[in-house]
């Protein structure tokens, strides 16, 4: 407005100036009289029209400037408002904007193009061309060539660098834009690097889920498989007069069992369940299973590379703790492939245990590994946060805290770069009655009663080895499925003892043993199965005992003379 006014007083202005040097001319070549006169009093009418047309004229003109001025000012004012939008859209979008000439050189930039990489506009002034940001080089050539070919690049996935080397995961979109008439590419880029650690998340929980679906099974398999070779063998211990192959014999015998009970701890270790009560659990024996079972990742493997890692155990009598098996099997498994992880150059692990001053006991889980400097241990039991690239999903240590502080445990970390790392947990003692083993009840009878014993399995080298082993004493009778057990074949026969196999094809085994039962009152019924089952399964009901496979000949003779007692 102030400038508006301006122009006007100075059109004005500049009027009367004319009107001024016009009675000045006029004063010098046509006028004696003094110049005042000229200027005021002595004017000719013409001369009045001329003048006063004049200051018209330039108050004209100051209009139009005015006019001209105002629409100038509006047109400025539409650009600064039309740039600030774009700058604020630009600088505030949640993905990351660049442009750069043909040549690769970034002449424009947000900050969320910065974030991922951890770069600061000084670092992308000294980066000559963008090609320096790709992890892969190749990639940027590849997404040149899809822009040449389809004049455009949509969400291509491709690796960024990092300032520190790393890399992370990104969508990359191109297209080219003008800008003063001079060829420029815009690139639109989004960090994925979270949300692929997600769905790779989501795929490991997947394949948990379905490995978690067919353990069962194939558990069940393997022990029927098991049942076999142990029970022939246990046989051949007891035929066999030859010295030569007892050690031989032995060996079988005893791998067999080392492998019944892998199954059982590979079963456990991918079984799916839900929340389960806590139990009084014997920590150094979880320890001793969980070092063994993890021996292939940190002393197989690593020594296949080069890299030497010991497993130290310092283990003191400690009482048992609150939580649950399978928990604490994957708060040591995740700790020790953690510490392996952690020691590309090999090195040693060591795993104590003792009572704590708070009436727990302390597991302490010690590398010397690379270590890790405050600001990651201070993140260390975030979900998804992780310092192995493509390694891991971040879970396993936020997943380890969750469980411990469930159980009114505690966990702290002590580490710096280069001195390795110190997990120290701390769980409650168990304060209840220890509950006894059922296993240790059975007695050894000394004299067996012969017997009618039915077995009723569906696989025919199980129920082979169980009717060689009982038939000296005993007479045995076979079954194939349900039906059969519970059909007309068996109904005049005065049995004593039944083995069912839970899963037969036909009827459950639960149902065969109550109809047995119902037929047969003085019927005692034991269940073999190759099926890890929970001690609260209602299906356990059905049996007066239960027999897991594989079973040595001594257990299966064990349980007759208990059950026929």
């Amino acid at each position: 407005m102030k400038s508006k006014r301006r122009i006007m007083i100075l059109a004005v202005l500049a009027g009367l100036v004319a009107c001024v040097l016009d009675a000045f001319f006029d004063y010098l070549l046509f006028y004696d009289s003094p110049f005042l006169d000229v200027l005021l009093f002595d004017v000719a009418p013409m001369e009045v029209y001329f003048r006063g047309t004049l200051v018209l004229l330039f108050v004209i003109f100051g209009f139009i400037q005015v006019r001209l001025v105002a629409r100038h000012e509006r047109t400025e004012r539409a650009l600064r408002e039309s740039e600030e939008k774009f700058r604020v859209l630009f600088e505030a979008a949640p993905v990351g904007l660049g442009v750069t000439n043909m040549s690769g050189k970034l002449i424009a930039f947000n900050e969320a193009i910065l974030n991922p990489g951890g770069y600061t506009p000084n670092d992308m002034a000294t980066i000559d061309t963008v090609a320096d940001l790709y992890f892969d080089p190749d990639e940027r050539n590849r997404a040149l060539q899809l822009l040449q070919e389809e004049g455009a690049v949509r969400q291509l996935e491709v690796k960024f660098k990092r300032k520190d080397g790393t890399s992370y995961d990104a969508l990359l979109s191109l297209r080219p834009v003008t800008i003063q008439d001079i060829p420029h590419l815009q690139a639109v880029v989004e960090d994925v690097t979270e949300r692929n650690k997600v769905a790779r998340e989501l795929v490991r929980l997947e394949r948990l889920r379905a490995l978690g679906e067919m353990s069962p099974g194939v558990s069940h398999n393997l022990n029927n498989i098991l049942s076999v070779v142990l029970g022939y063998a246990t046989l051949l211990q007891e035929d066999n007069k030859d010295p030569t192959i007892a050690a031989s014999i032995d060996e079988i015998v005893a791998s067999t069992v080392r492998a019944s009970d892998l199954v059982k701890r590979l079963h456990r270790a991918v079984r799916t369940e839900g929340e389960q009560p806590q139990e009084p659990v014997d920590l150094n024996k979880i320890i001793r299973e969980t070092v063994l079972t993890t021996r292939p990742r940190w002393h197989d493997e690593t020594g296949l590379a080069g890299i030497a890692i010991e497993v130290i155990m310092e283990l003191e009598a400690v009482p048992q703790v609150c939580g649950t098996v399978n928990g604490l099997n994957e708060i040591l498994t995740n700790l020790l492939l953690n510490a392996v992880d952690a020691m590309p150059d090999g090195g040693s692990i060591t795993i104590r245990t003792a009572p704590d001053d708070s009436d727990g006991v302390q597991l302490v889980v010690q590398d010397t590994g690379v270590g890790m400097d405050e600001a990651t241990r201070q993140r260390l039991f975030e979900p998804f946060f992780t310092t192995k690239m493509d390694v891991g999903t971040g879970l396993g240590l936020s997943t380890i805290y969750g469980t411990v502080t469930r159980w009114e445990g505690s966990i702290d970390v002590q580490s710096a770069p280069g001195q390795g790392a110190v997990f120290t947990i701390v769980l409650p003692a168990w304060k209840g009655a220890i509950p006894q083993q059922k296993d240790a009840q059975l007695p050894s009878p000394n004299v067996v009663r012969r017997s009618n014993i039915l077995v009723v399995e569906d696989d025919d080298h199980v129920a082979e080895v169980v009717t060689a082993c009982l038939q000296r004493d005993h007479v045995v009778y076979r079954a194939r499925d349900g039906r059969e057990a519970i059909g007309e074949k068996f109904a005049g026969v005065s049995l004593d003892v039944a083995f069912v196999d839970l899963g037969l094809p036909d009827v459950a085994g639960d149902k065969v043993a109550l109809e047995l039962r119902q037929r047969h009152p003085s019927l005692a019924t034991i269940l073999i199965t190759g099926w890890h089952l929970q001690d609260d399964d209602p299906r356990l009901q059905a049996f007066d005992h239960h027999l897991q496979k594989p079973f040595s000949l001594a257990k299966v003779r064990q349980m007759v003379a208990v059950a026929t007692t």
